[in-house]
């Protein structure tokens, strides 16, 4: 499989201290909130929760993950927000203060509406991220903490996620932070590839490795952006 990747997403501008950890939850958690508003869902959602799984459930608290997740949910972007207003996003969070998802619709919200499953590993990525957005402040898991435990490590004490049933739940969405910033929806493909069925594409030079490539480049006398 290949991917195209624009020199630009390479060498983007983030918040800190991780492109995997803070960058790549915070953009999902925001591309959440805008097919909340593009679908016409929003005025309808009453309660967000958040799900980290595996790595980002692990070291989500050193890294600002869960701060990352509200910043996103708030419709902030990593290129463009301060990065005050992320560091304490979750973590200071009052939990009678209400959350503008989008910034246009409020929501109550509190920080044991992001829960760490550090134990629990989905199958497609280490870093995974599961939102929901249900009807009533009243469904989804149950708020059985303001905030997780946290060891002398400083990591999240284990946390498994609380049993709910699907009622009033209006979207689930899970997200892989798939490293340097980039995200992948469940079910959808990824970036730069060739969709399901559609034919791999055809290089006009034969190369599989980067030793390769500089050699097809020595022999033609050209540069590699021309051998692509």
């Amino acid at each position: 499989m290949s991917a195209y990747v624009s020199a630009f997403e390479l060498f983007s501008i983030g918040v800190g201290p991780s492109s995997s950890h803070t960058v790549g939850p915070m953009r999902a958690a925001h591309d959440f909130v805008v097919r909340l508003r593009e679908s016409g869902v929003l005025p309808q959602v009453g309660r967000v929760t958040c799900t980290l799984f595996g790595s980002l459930g692990a070291t989500g608290i050193g890294h600002g993950t869960p701060d990352a997740v509200v910043a996103g949910l708030q419709g902030l972007e990593p290129e463009t927000v301060d990065p005050d207003a992320v560091r304490s996003a979750w973590s200071a969070w009052p939990d009678d203060r209400a959350l503008e998802l989008a910034g246009r619709h409020a929501v109550p919200f509190r920080r044991g509406d992001v829960v760490f499953a550090p134990r629990t590993r989905l199958p497609g990525h280490p870093n995974a991220m599961t939102l929901e957005a249900w009807t009533s402040p009243d469904d989804g898991p149950a708020r059985a903490l303001s905030a997780p435990g946290v060891r002398e490590t400083g990591s999240p004490a284990a946390l498994e996620p609380v049993a709910a049933t699907d009622a009033g739940l209006l979207v689930r969405e899970t997200y892989y932070s798939v490293g340097g910033g980039f995200i992948r929806r469940e079910g959808e493909s990824a970036p730069g590839s060739a969709a399901a069925g559609e034919p791999p594409r055809a290089f006009p030079l034969d190369f599989s490795s980067a030793e390769e490539l500089l050699a097809v480049c020595d022999e033609r006398g050209i540069t590699i952006a021309e051998a692509a």
